[in-house]
Formats: C-alpha cells, structure tokens, sequence
C-alpha cells in the first residue's frame, strides 16, 4: 500500500467519525433550532466550518441581534477616542444587522426577531426592519432599546400575524398622549421598562391575548391603562399608573397588581378588583391603606371572589395590614391559601434604619 492510498484510508476513517459529519448529518430543522440560542454575530461566524456551512446562516428562522457581543473594534487604532469607538462600534453594529435581513433567504419564513441596542436607533431604520420581517410572517418580536429614543411602531405592526410581542425600555406613542396597541392574533404581550409618562391613555385591545405583562417602574402616574383582552389567562401589572380599565375576563385565572405610587384611590381600586373576581390567583402588593380605606366599598362588590383559592398580600406593615385582611377576606369564602409578605421600617436612631421583611404562608383546609 502506497503513501497515498494509506493517506486517504485515514481521511476516510476520520470523517466516517469526525465531529464535522456528525453535525453535518443532523437535520437542518435541528441545526437550525441549536442556532436560535445563538447570536447572529456568532451564527454568521459557523460559515468557516465547511462548505454546507457557507451560507446556511441565511436560513436561519430566528434572528437574535444583541449589542452588548460587539466589542471595540480592533480596526482602530489603540489611541483613538472612546468616544469614537463607541461611534464607530454603533454603525458597525447597525450595518451588521441591515446586511443581514439583505441577503437572507426570501424563501424562508421568520419565527423570531430580537433586537438588544443600548443606542438609540431611529424609527425610520427600525420599521424598514420590523416591515421586513413582517413580510416572512414574523410570530415572536422582541425589542430593546434605551428610553433616551422615542418611537412610533409602524401600522403594520397592529394588523399583522404576530403572536409575541415584547417591548423593553421602549418610550413610544403619538402626539396626543396615547397608545393604542390593536393586535388581532397576538396571544402574549411583555412591556417591561417602558417610558409612559408621557402618555395620558394606553389602551391594549387583543381579542386573542392571553398572557400581559406590563412591568414599569417608572413615572407614569398620569397614565390611564384600558384592556380589551376578553380571553386573558395570566395578567401582571406592576408600576405606577394613575387608573385602571379593566374590561370583562371570562377566561383570568392569575392575576398580580403592584402600585407603588400610594396615589391610586379608593374607588378606581375597587374597579380593578370588580374585574378580577373570577380569579384562582390573586397578589396585591402595595395596597395595604388603599384596601383599608376600601373596606366598606369592598361589602359593595357586585361579585365576590368565589374561585379564588390563593391571595397574596405585599406591602408596607402598619396597622391598615390587619384591617385590609379582614376586609379581603369576607369576600374570598373559599380561599386555600393566604401569603402575607412585610416589611416594617423602624427608625432606631436619627441615622439608623432597620429594615425588617417577615413573610407568612397559611393553609386553609375545609372539613
């Protein structure tokens, strides 16, 4: 056997059990689903591993863009300005992403498109994005971008086939102080850290919706929220806005409110409650004086909760902590499990604070 014979037997034997066939002999729906925990910039860097590798990036169904995986270039010099680094690693970044939805397969469909920037971006840029993935039936849209920018989502956002949708640090709405977010398929909805003290009304209507998030802990006192989300399952709203609008929630089974603006009053307090009755899970935090205020409006409730088996209470300890249970508690007869979570702050010396958190778990057992 000759040398070169004896060269191409060990080339045989080692791509017959070389990891690289191994991944190449995988699927394309396989090696496409491990790709989406990925990001593009790291995606676009498998088209070194082989020739079947060169372009296959293009196809890729999930589309993960994040800001923070792009370093200071090296291009530059060593004694070059941060700030314009910075300057110059933001449009690498931009004409990254652009290059990428430019020459990726038309004929493939788009699951998922998330977008991490920590600059802002202008809204003409990021709608010409978010219509091209509209156009190959985009179903998840996740974007992230700094509250210094102000945005306003393009109309084909509200009539398209999305199903989740999840906006962070996003400042957004029209001229007049309001958004509406009108999505006839979309079945869940996260705005988490999103500037609306600006806006005087947000009003989310989504026949299909079953999951809404809205988690701000910004100023947004004088915002109103209205829902028409008549299929809601799980509903969270923590932040501080200034009224509630909830519309009927046949199908709610969990539900979790957190104000913590101490502004919201009685009877809009009341509202909210009137629209939860028919849930199996309930947490307050923050309501403490609002519900002792209430008690006797809480008598008044058209409908009691009647299928609420678990409550939760979190909030500031004062002396409205007893008083608010025993208001609740005459209108959840059947309830399995109450958790009282405080926290009382004591005020030892002029320059000492004590800060002391006790949490309580009961168990209700009917005989």
């Amino acid at each position: 056997m000759n040398q070169e014979t004896f060269i191409n037997k060990k080339k045989r034997k080692f791509t017959s059990t070389g990891t690289e066939d191994r991944i190449n002999g995988l699927p394309d729906s396989l090696l496409h689903y491990i790709l989406s925990f990925l990001d593009m910039k790291e995606v676009v860097q498998t088209s070194f591993i082989s020739r079947k590798w060169r372009y296959f990036w293009k196809s890729v169904p999930v589309l993960n863009f994040d800001y923070s995986l792009w370093s200071d270039s090296s291009k530059l010099e060593k004694n070059v300005r941060p700030y314009v680094k910075k300057v110059y690693r933001k449009h690498e970044c931009l004409d990254f992403v652009a290059r990428v939805l430019l020459f990726h397969d038309r004929s493939t469909n788009i699951q998922k498109f998330r977008l991490s920037y920590n600059y802002c971006c202008d809204s003409g840029r990021l709608n010409t994005w978010l219509d091209f993935v509209l156009e190959r039936h985009v179903k998840e849209v996740h974007l992230e971008m700094p509250n210094g920018g102000s945005y306003v989502l393009p109309d084909s956002l509200f009539t398209s086939g999305i199903e989740v949708f999840k906006l962070k640090s996003i400042r957004s709405g029209n001229c007049d102080g309001k958004l509406f977010l009108n999505y006839p398929i979309l079945e869940e909805l996260i705005l988490k850290n999103c500037d609306h003290q600006h806006l005087k009304l947000l009003t989310v209507t989504a026949p299909q919706l079953k999951n809404l998030v809205v988690n701000n802990y910004l100023r947004n006192a004088s915002c109103e929220i209205n829902l028409c989300t008549p299929n809601l399952v799980t509903l969270k709203i923590h932040g501080s806005y200034k009224k509630y609008s909830l519309g009927n929630f046949s199908a709610l089974f969990s539900a979790s409110i957190g104000e913590n603006s101490k502004k919201l009053r009685s009877e809009y307090l009341i509202e909210v409650l009137r629209g939860l009755h028919m849930v199996t899970t309930l947490e307050l935090a923050g309501y403490y004086e609002t519900l002792s205020e209430s008690r006797h409006m809480l008598d008044e409730l058209l409908s009691p909760f009647s299928n609420l088996r678990c409550l939760k209470l979190i909030g500031q300890g004062r002396r409205s902590f007893i008083q608010a249970l025993k208001s609740f508690m005459k209108s959840a007869p059947s309830i399995q499990t109450l958790v009282l979570e405080a926290f009382w702050v004591l005020l030892i010396k002029p320059a000492l604070i004590f800060i002391m958190k006790i949490k309580y778990t009961c168990l209700f057992i009917s005989l």
